[in-house]
């Protein structure tokens, strides 16, 4: 009797002790991302992600899920701050729809300017003060630096454009945005919200007489062949990605795992820029290729442009709700950059 009581409780340790061994469950972190695989984002993300899998195996594991399979970017921004998913990388002017600050960015100020200006004053001050209100706004953390698409151009089909008349008068379709649509009417121009499917018949029936978007967009969609013929390279917006990560799902992640997350995405997203770079200077070339001509402004054109949307920036800033003194610290900052760059 003794002998099976005995047998009975060292099973019964037996068991427990394997139970207190089992493998901890991974967290799974899901990477929501709108654009189609062949997209540059995508590519870039999903290196990133099998990065994270080599580097943090047994301990994370993350999954792309491209082509709007979970959300739409203008929905995404919801789905994080609800923790409906754990990490997304949408546009600006979707994170817009919910945390005001972000339309800075396509205020008249950045008009004309070089990348670097917008990355200078990411790493500052202003940088950080979005960042933070982009966290409050969506309940989530800024993984690291902004993930670069480009410049966003003007694109016609009959009217080249050049620094006096640019769009006056022109219907031009804009992806959305308020700030986006003010500049335009700032210039002359009729805003049109048209959906990208869209976009090609509403060209080829002359509704609209030009787009504003990036050099490989009008490439991806092949717009030349709907009639597109000139593009005017006056950078109108600088267009960025921002990493969101749930920040329920962050906190819960070791110390060790988040530092290491962070370090990988930061690397891939300066990789990455380097290759946005690359894309829209090919697309630029594919471009010509097909026809379309090209007029690229000189920098006092650019900034005469500026100059002449400038007037407009109070009440845009109004119109999209951005901080007044936080776009007069980036205009101060802006200011700065250009005076430092003009000393002799």
């Amino acid at each position: 009797m003794w002998r099976i009581l005995l047998t009975c409780a060292a099973v019964l340790l037996f068991s427990l002790a394997g139970a207190g061994k089992a493998p901890a469950v991974v967290p799974v972190m899901r990477v929501s991302l709108e654009n189609t695989d062949d997209h540059m984002q995508t590519a870039i993300v999903r290196r990133f992600v099998q990065q994270v899998n080599e580097q943090l195996q047994g301990r994370l594991k993350a999954v792309v899920y491209a082509n709007a399979r979970l959300f739409r970017d203008r929905d995404v921004v919801y789905a994080l701050a609800q923790g409906k998913v754990e990490m997304a990388v949408p546009g600006i002017w979707n994170i817009a729809r919910i945390e005001p600050s972000v339309n800075l960015f396509m205020l008249p100020m950045f008009y004309g300017r070089a990348a670097q200006d917008t990355h200078t004053l990411l790493e500052g001050h202003v940088g950080q003060s979005v960042v933070t209100r982009i966290e409050n706004a969506t309940r989530s953390v800024v993984l690291g630096t902004w993930l670069d698409l480009g410049h966003a151009q003007l694109f016609t089909l009959k009217a080249p454009l050049d620094a006096d008349r640019l769009v006056k008068g022109l219907h031009i379709r804009v992806a959305g945005g308020l700030g986006n649509e003010m500049r335009i009417s700032a210039l002359g121009g009729l805003p049109r919200i048209i959906a990208w499917p869209d976009l090609p018949s509403w060209l080829e029936s002359g509704t609209v007489d030009g787009v504003l978007t990036t050099y490989e967009t009008v490439v991806s969609a092949r717009l030349w062949e709907h009639g597109i013929r000139y593009a005017f390279e006056d950078r109108q917006y600088f267009a960025q990605y921002v990493p969101l990560v749930n920040a329920r799902f962050w906190a819960h992640l070791p110390g060790d795992v988040r530092h290491e997350l962070a370090a990988l995405w930061n690397r891939a997203a300066l990789e990455g820029r380097k290759e946005a770079a690359a894309a829209q200077e090919q697309a630029k070339k594919t471009l010509r290729e097909n026809g379309v001509r090209i007029t690229v402004p000189s920098a006092p054109e650019r900034r005469a442009l500026r100059d002449r949307v400038l007037p407009a920036q109070d009440a845009i800033a109004r119109a999209t709700h951005v901080d007044p003194a936080l776009a007069a610290e980036a205009a101060t900052f802006l200011n700065s950059l250009e005076e430092a760059a003009s000393a002799p």
